[in-house]
C-alpha cells in the first residue's frame, strides 16, 4: 500500500479549491500496475488522520509532493512520519530543481527528479535503490491512464472560473524554453496528449462531475498550434456551452488560433509577460520583446479573449526604473 500526500497550501486565497493533479496521475498509474494507493490532501484531510492511517496500516511507501513555498512544511511533515519501517519519497517542482539539498537528502530515502511515474514504480517494485533518481520522461502521454478522480474524492474540490464550476486539465508536459526563474525549464522535452485523449478526460469532468469551465494548466498550451486547433474543433462540436482558459506565451499566438480558441469557448488567456522592459526580458532568457508581448495581447483582445498577465518583481536586470516602467506599461 502506498500513500501519496499533497501538502497543505497556506499561500493561496482559495486554499484547497483545485484537485492535486500530480498525485492523482501518479495514483492512477500505480493502480494500473496493481498497487493499492491512498491519497491525503492536507488541504482537506488532517495530519492527525494521516498519522493514524500510517500507524494503523504500517505503510511502507510514503510520497510527498514538494512545491517550493511548502518546502519547510514538508520537511517538518517528513520528520513526523519517518520511522524505520517506511520509505519516504519526495517529488515535485522543488526537488526537481534542487535535488541535492542537504536537508532533503537527510529526511528522504528517495528523491525523484522529473516525471514521477516510472521512477516511483521502480522504487516500489524494488528495481531502484538510488537516493536521487533522474527519471525518464514519460511518453507517449496517451499511455497514461486518466487522473484518479474517484480516488481523490473529487466532489470536495470547489474551483470556480467566472462563477462556473470548474476543473484543471493538464494536456502536456515540459517546456521548450529556458526562462531563468521557471521550474519547468529543467524539463526541456515538451510532450503532449492527443486531442482524443484530452477529450476522454473532458467527458468525465463535464458529463459525470457537471463541470462547466476548464483551465488548461499546461505551461504553454499553444506550443503545437495544429494540435490546439484540432482540440478546439472537437470541443466546439461536443461541448458548445463550456468555457475555458489556458496559459501560453504571446509569441505563440496567431489571429487564426485566437479566433478558433474563442469560438470553442476560450474566454481567458494567461500570459507570463514578466516584465515591460526589453533589457530585463533578455536577462531572464525570455527570448521575447515588449513589442511581441503587445502583439499577442492585441490578438487576444481583437478576438474577444480576455488577458491576464503574470509579472515578477524584481527579476535579474531589474532596477527601480525598470520596475516602474513595467508598472507603467501594465
Amino acid at each position: 500500500m502506498i500513500v501519496l500526500i499533497n501538502p497543505r497550501d497556506e499561500y493561496t486565497e482559495n486554499r484547497g479549491d483545485r484537485a492535486p493533479l500530480g498525485i492523482m496521475q501518479l495514483g492512477s498509474f500505480l493502480k494500473q500496475h496493481g498497487h493499492e494507493v491512498n491519497y491525503f490532501d492536507l488541504n482537506h484531510d488532517s495530519k492527525e488522520e494521516l498519522f493514524k492511517f500510517i500507524e494503523d496500516n504500517m505503510i511502507k511507501f510514503i510520497c510527498i509532493t514538494i512545491p517550493t513555498p511548502n518546502y519547510y512544511q514538508c520537511i517538518e511533515l517528513a520528520k513526523q512520519i519517518k520511522h524505520d519501517g517506511n520509505k519516504l519519497i519526495a517529488g515535485g517542482t522543488h526537488v526537481s530543481n534542487f535535488p541535492n539539498e542537504e536537508t532533503t537528502l537527510k529526511h528522504f530515502d528517495h528523491i525523484i527528479v522529473g516525471d514521477g511515474e516510472i521512477a516511483l514504480l521502480d522504487i516500489i517494485e524494488g528495481k531502484e535503490e538510488k537516493q536521487v533518481i533522474y527519471s525518464k520522461n514519460f511518453e507517449p502521454l496517451d499511455n497514461l491512464p486518466l487522473p484518479d478522480y474517484e480516488g481523490i474524492k473529487f466532489e470536495r474540490y470547489f474551483f470556480k472560473q467566472d462563477g462556473k464550476e470548474g476543473a484543471l486539465v493538464n494536456s502536456s508536459r515540459g517546456c521548450l524554453f529556458q526562462c531563468c526563474f521557471c521550474g519547468s525549464s529543467t524539463i526541456r522535452k515538451w510532450r503532449s496528449r492527443s486531442p482524443e485523449h484530452v477529450m476522454q478526460e473532458l467527458r468525465i469532468l463535464i458529463n459525470k462531475y457537471k463541470k462547466e469551465s476548464i483551465y488548461f494548466c499546461d505551461d504553454i498550451f499553444t506550443t503545437n498550434k495544429p494540435r490546439v486547433i484540432q482540440l478546439c474543433e472537437m470541443i466546439k462540436k461536443e461541448f458548445p456551452n463550456i468555457t475555458w482558459r489556458a496559459t501560453t506565451r504571446a509569441d505563440l499566438l496567431s489571429d487564426e488560433l485566437c479566433k478558433i480558441m474563442f469560438e470553442s469557448g476560450c474566454r481567458w488567456i494567461s500570459m507570463g509577460v514578466e516584465s515591460g522592459h526589453d533589457k530585463v526580458l533578455k536577462s531572464i532568457r525570455k527570448f521575447m520583446t515588449v513589442k511581441q508581448q503587445e502583439q499577442g495581447i492585441d490578438l487576444c483582445i481583437k478576438n474577444g479573449i480576455n488577458v491576464r498577465g503574470f509579472h515578477i518583481f524584481p527579476l535579474p536586470g531589474d532596477d527601480e526604473e525598470t520596475i516602474k516602467e513595467t508598472i507603467r506599461w501594465t
